[in-house]
């Protein structure tokens, strides 16, 4: 912003005087300081919006815009890790940071991992085989009691989501392939649902990534610890809602993608686990009407209660 205000200056200004000098004595002079003034109001809007559209630095981002953190399908995890080293060794000053962990945490092991940095937000899912769950940010000040907090909130909601689809699926007493399909698709939902119920309501090892805040000091340091995969820094990033953060998921190793596409290796959430397949929708239409699933909250909608306040 600085520079581009220097080059208006270099430009704009002087036009500006010889202009000025012109008007000082001329018939013309109201007409022409309208002008000027017209000038200058344009040369300020026109910086505003050229430095809107500078980069923050490291990304190639346009402020204004959300900033994508992490990995997308197809994205080359090991090639997001080297980028991530790279940026961290850039930074200068204190800065937001998306952490990667190597395996699933509960969220009692939180606090000394993250030692000198402050949580700003955790993500969390229930590893289940061949499954893709739902992904819950977390926003959260103390360590691991508002994690608890949004764990018992996740239960309770998702035992709601039991009882929703049991009820659907009691609903549809015909014998179709259309109301066969879906009420198994129902019973499959409610299967799923009890599963991260049970997992969140005991705490499970189910944290997979962070956003911290911390100094250049203490963002190094956190990256060399034992189960960090990666430390993400975001300079010039100022609060949460600026981005959107796609941490890769501790199973996953080469290439992101879906998690219903790979298999997950055993880890501490309850068992046993009953077999839970999603059915494909089906094509032929039943007979009588057929009830709705509510929509599912996307992750940015899914919030605990309201973060401890700091001591």
């Amino acid at each position: 912003m600085p520079d581009l205000l220097r080059r208006l200056d270099q430009r704009v200004v002087p036009m500006l005087a010889s202009a000025l000098r012109r008007a000082a004595g001329g018939r013309h002079r109201r007409g022409v300081l309208a002008a000027v003034g017209m000038t200058l109001a344009v040369a300020v809007v026109l910086a505003a919006v050229l430095s809107a559209r500078e980069a923050l630095p490291g990304r190639g981002h346009a402020a204004g815009t959300p900033l994508r953190v992490g990995v997308s399908d197809g994205d080359s995890i090991p090639a997001y890790v080297a980028g991530a080293r790279e940026r961290l060794a850039g930074v200068d000053r204190p800065t937001l940071a998306l952490v990667s962990l190597a395996a699933y945490l509960g969220p009692d092991r939180l606090g000394p991992l993250l030692e000198n940095a402050r949580p700003s937000r955790v993500y969390l899912r229930v590893p289940l085989p061949g499954i893709s769950t739902e992904v819950i940010a977390v926003d959260v000040r103390q360590l691991p009691g508002d994690v608890v907090a949004g764990m018992d909130a996740a239960a309770v909601r998702k035992e709601e989501e039991v009882a929703i689809a049991t009820r659907l699926a009691g609903r549809l007493t015909g014998d179709s392939p259309r109301e066969r399909e879906l009420r198994e698709e129902y019973q499959a939902r409610a299967a799923e649902a009890g599963l991260e119920a049970t997992a969140y309501r005991e705490h499970c090892s189910c944290v997979y990534a962070a956003v911290v805040r911390a100094g250049p000091p203490a963002l190094a340091e956190l990256s060399r610890r034992p189960g960090v995969r990666a430390v993400d820094p975001t300079p010039g990033l100022d609060r949460l809602e600026q981005a959107v953060f796609r941490p890769p998921i501790p199973e996953q190793h080469a290439i992101a993608s879906d998690p219903a596409d790979v298999p997950v290796s055993p880890s501490p959430t309850p068992a046993p686990r009953p077999s839970v397949t999603r059915t494909p929708p089906p094509s032929a239409p039943p007979t009588g009407p057929m009830p709705e699933w509510p929509a599912s909250p996307t992750p940015s909608q899914v919030r605990a209660p309201s973060p401890s306040p700091e001591r």
